[in-house]
């Protein structure tokens, strides 16, 4: 049940590296006078000129470009009097993409403009990026969020060996309807309970206290975490999911007419009447399917959690595609990679997507949201 407003397409690759190398380049001249000035024995810098910088991946137009008092510092990193560089690409692509050591990194800039680069400036340069992924990871969150989604994707990731590890994601509606994305973890290892209620921690340190509702996959041990870490908020398993994980344990020629049967019981009206239903379901399915109803009957109260909201937004959060849609985006961008090249390149790369993603849901309102959802 897509709705037209319901996503905003991530950006091109291009398109993000042109909206989001211009800061870097700022933060990296500004540090490469800083180890020039001390260097030379100075400690103040003169300014900034205006200048122009053309790369194949974007024109990057009125760039800060820093000056020295003696007016005898050149940026390395952009050629002086000219006024375009295919190199500045690579230097980006080392920066963001390799996660490469300080030594590689060197080595590799030494080869571009032919002018050895010393390792602590090049480690500080690159601690740019990590420095920019964390502060973004870390700010600080609104206190209260009406929904969480909570979804988990899963792509190689080279350590020691490559193997599939989930990345975990989290997208949130903010009071006035804007969505946001809370964060990316890569604890390591598969999707687990006790990983999530680590990532819950954390929200709570960078000033979460108050959800709503989440909704989420039917994750063994997931509701009890969140109760644990949120004990006020309602709890949504996605209907999605609770249907297709139903159809698995039944015959084929069983399943068309308990999706029907299972519809009733998740579009009615209300909990009074989704709960008759409830009952027609069992009292109709439950000798031949006993562990399909008990599913049902035991879950109910997070299969149907949605129904405590107006109707008018329910379309929003009985299931997780909202975050499920977020994270086919993120695959679809990624399906030219093998793998993550480290932890560290995979950081880099889903922050520079989701950043530019994160930007485009603050700046647009689920429609109707705030008109609709009671704010407690």
């Amino acid at each position: 049940m897509r709705h037209k407003n319901d996503l905003v397409p991530l950006i091109d690759y291009r398109d993000l590296l042109e909206n989001f190398v211009k800061g870097i380049i700022h933060k990296m001249l500004l540090q490469e006078r800083e180890s020039y000035l001390v260097d030379n024995g100075q400690t103040k810098g003169n300014g900034f000129y205006k200048r122009n910088l053309m790369t194949s991946i974007g024109n990057y137009e009125n760039l800060n470009v820093p000056r020295t008092r003696d007016g005898k510092y050149r940026s390395q990193f952009i050629p002086y009097h000219k006024q375009s560089s295919s190199d500045f690409e690579e230097m980006i692509h080392a920066l963001f993409y390799a996660g490469v050591s300080t030594r590689t990194l060197s080595e590799v800039l030494e080869k571009l403009y032919g002018k050895k680069i010393s390792h602590s400036t090049i480690s500080k340069i690159a601690q740019v990026g990590t420095n920019e992924i964390n502060k973004w990871r870390n700010r600080e969150l609104l206190e209260y969020y009406h929904v969480l989604f909570i979804d988990a994707l899963y792509f190689p990731l080279k350590r020691d060996t490559v193997e599939k590890e989930a990345i975990y994601l989290i997208l949130g509606v903010r009071p006035e309807g804007n969505r946001e994305i809370l964060g990316f973890f890569i604890p390591g290892g598969k999707e687990g309970a006790y990983n999530w209620e680590e990532i819950f921690k954390s929200l709570k340190k960078r000033g979460l206290k108050k959800v709503d509702l989440f909704v989420i996959d039917d994750l063994t041990g997931l509701t009890e975490a969140i109760s644990r870490q949120f004990k006020t908020s309602d709890i949504q398993i996605c209907i999605v999911h609770a249907v297709k994980n139903s159809m698995h344990k039944v015959r084929v020629s069983h399943r068309e007419e308990i999706i029907v049967d299972l519809k009733k019981i998740y579009n009615a009206a209300n909990i009074e009447t989704s709960k008759i239903e409830l009952k027609n379901f069992n009292d109709k399915w439950c000798k031949i399917y006993p562990k399909v109803i008990k599913y049902w009957v035991n879950n109910f109260s997070y299969l149907t959690a949605f129904m405590k909201y107006p109707a008018e937004i329910r379309k929003y959060i009985y299931t997780n595609n909202a975050i499920e849609r977020l994270n086919k985006e993120i695959k679809r961008r990624l399906k030219s990679m093998e793998m993550f090249q480290s932890e560290i390149s995979a950081e880099k790369i889903l922050y520079v997507l989701l950043k530019n993603q994160n930007e485009k849901y603050l700046s647009r309102k689920l429609i109707n949201w705030t008109r609709y959802f009671n704010v407690s």
